[in-house]
């Protein structure tokens, strides 16, 4: 279970969870373990940890694209097929050549975050596409599953059509 809580409730719920109001010492060793996981939890993650954890995930996508296209996929290449955009750079997060574009003909944006902003991503990856084509790799701890893609109504109805 999840629970997202502002600085302010946060604050308030340790200021309750003080150990030394509790009687018995095993509830004031688990008030003092919920206080210190509450306040690690408010700490802000710092950006280069934030970049670096986007970039684990497009590689992650990038070895997922690979594992679907069987193309070979190494980041230490510079001329490979499939590719993990460096941090900073603009256009797609995941950069795709030759046979690789052909077998998967979508323009990939990442996103690995702790809140959702999923409006302005969509822009973002409409933006960065090329022909209209894009998929929105998401992992966060606010779904359920970890880990969904996003991709427009009409994508789906293309992707359904082959299908059937």
């Amino acid at each position: 279970m999840q629970i997202n809580l502002n600085k302010e409730e946060a604050d308030f719920i340790i200021q309750y969870l003080d150990p030394h109001d509790f009687c018995e010492p095993k509830n004031e060793r688990m008030a003092g373990k919920l206080c210190k996981r509450i306040e690690r939890a408010m700490t802000p993650i710092k950006p280069r940890s934030a970049k670096n954890k986007g970039l684990e995930w497009q590689k992650e996508i990038c070895s997922f694209i690979s594992e679907l296209t069987g193309i070979e996929y190494d980041q230490s290449k510079d001329d490979c097929l499939i590719h993990s955009r460096e941090s900073g750079l603009s256009g797609t997060d995941v950069v795709l050549r030759g046979e690789a574009k052909d077998k998967f003909p979508y323009s990939v944006e990442c996103k690995n975050c702790k809140s959702l902003s999923i409006p302005d991503w969509v822009r973002q990856a409409d933006s960065n596409s090329d022909n209209g084509n894009w998929l929105l790799f998401i992992k966060s701890p606010a779904i359920e599953t970890k880990k969904i893609v996003v991709l427009s109504m009409q994508e789906f109805e293309k992707m359904f059509k082959k299908i059937t």
